[in-house]
């Protein structure tokens, strides 16, 4: 009975060392055939037989492109770092369910009844407002706000022409409210920036409470902006390809599940990717951002000192190196590259799908074309943050309605709790 124990213990330890050599990066290439030997070969090295995705068997007869691990040959990620950041989980409710395609669009009024705005309430009392009973609160003018950027409307004066339409009021829910000149309007909407971060993370709480949001992986960009007026001081020139004017940009960090986001804060055009990333992230690990285990990016912050940043904060930073950076690059086998001296290399076979994951942020900033948000009406930037904090409080009550109505589809979906109107 010792003698077994003995064995059993001395080869627990042998099976502990083989996989501690295999998830830290002691890289084997292995190729064996999907015959009979090559399976019995396979038990006899691991103990049981090999688990396959149904989709090998339209692969030929051997797995060489890309093969550096054995989990690469069984065709599964493997359950360590790079799993934990590329899971996706499914909010409570959700679990084990297959997410469908909608069925519907939702409705305006969806985004007003399912979610709660009585913080605006609550902000008026503190400023000491009283207005009387068929005026607009502060309430009713944020909520006319939502509905004006969720409606892609770019000025402020179309907007409360078309309010006069009281079906559009109804479902805004200030249908028996008198419609304000545009001075009370801004002057409602500046008050109601007061608490906007406030309220920016008590919808966010409630995303967390939901499942909504909690990945491990963030992902941090900019999204530039114009202002209408070319003389505003505080804005700068911004010159890409792409888009040139003058403006701001939209420093945010999204979570990765559903592109919902975590922190913003609006910065001068002029300023660059190399000064912007680490005080937006220095910012986000003030605040509450330090639940999770990794951060993407572009290749705009790439630099020795944004890397140590990231690391020195506990973090993994997965930053896309430039094509001429020098020391340890990676690249990938679809040319993308990253400095292997800072991402572990556990995560090295992996790259290219946390790449994919920059889509998503990209998919998210085209919803912001859809919504008018490439244009803000104002000048200053406090209300570049009105401008900013509103576009992204959008998202996160999008979210929470299309949860709370069953339809997660919806939640990255630029027509979804809209009217149909043409401009």
């Amino acid at each position: 009975m010792v003698i077994q124990m003995i064995r059993i213990f001395f080869d627990g330890i042998k099976y502990i060392q083989m996989q501690i050599e295999d998830f830290l990066g002691k890289l084997v290439e292995i190729v064996l055939d999907l015959d009979m030997e090559g399976i019995a070969a396979y038990r006899k090295l691991f103990g049981r037989p090999p688990r396959f995705f149904k989709r090998i068997r339209n692969v030929g007869r051997r797995l060489l492109l890309g093969q550096w691990r054995l989990d690469n040959f069984t065709g599964r990620y493997l359950r360590g770092l790079a799993y934990h950041l590329l899971r996706r989980r499914k909010p409570k409710g959700f679990e084990g369910q297959r997410i469908e395609k909608p069925k519907g669009k939702g409705y305006l009024k969806d985004l007003f009844e399912l979610n709660d705005f009585s913080f605006f309430d609550h902000l008026q009392r503190l400023h000491g407002l009283h207005t009387q009973t068929e005026c607009f609160t502060v309430k009713d003018a944020y909520k006319a706000e939502i509905g004006r950027v969720n409606e892609a409307v770019p000025t402020h004066g179309r907007w409360l022409e078309m309010l006069g339409d009281f079906g559009l009021r109804k479902d805004i829910g200030v249908e028996d409210k008198r419609v304000p000149s545009q001075r009370q309007y801004l002057r409602l909407l500046a008050m109601a920036g007061t608490g906007l971060d406030c309220f920016f993370l008590k919808k966010k709480a409630e995303c967390y409470a939901y499942g909504l949001m909690g990945s491990p992986l963030k992902i941090w960009d900019r999204r530039f902006f114009k202002v209408y007026f070319t003389s505003d001081p505080q804005a700068g020139p911004y010159m890409k390809p792409r888009y040139r004017g003058v403006g701001y940009t939209n420093s945010s960090i999204l979570d990765s599940w559903w592109s919902l986001p975590d922190y913003f804060t609006p910065y001068n055009a002029r300023m660059n990717d190399q000064v912007v990333f680490p005080h937006t992230f220095k910012a986000f690990m003030r605040s509450n951002g330090k639940d999770f285990a990794a951060i993407l990016s572009d290749g705009g912050p790439d630099s020795h000192d944004n890397n140590r940043l990231v690391l020195d904060h506990g973090k993994i930073p997965i930053i896309h190196a430039r094509e001429n950076a020098v020391g340890e690059v990676v690249k990938t086998s679809k040319g993308h590259h990253f400095r292997g001296e800072y991402v572990p290399r556990e995560l090295w076979p992996y790259l290219d799908m946390f790449h994919n994951g920059r889509t998503m942020i990209e998919r998210r900033y085209s919803l912001d074309r859809d919504y008018a948000l490439t244009v803000m009406p104002h000048q200053g930037k406090k209300w570049a943050y009105f401008f900013v904090g509103t576009g992204e409080i959008l998202h996160l009550l999008k979210g929470l309605a299309a949860y709370k109505i069953g339809e997660l589809g919806l939640i990255r979906s630029s027509s979804a709790f809209r009217r149909v109107y043409s401009y």
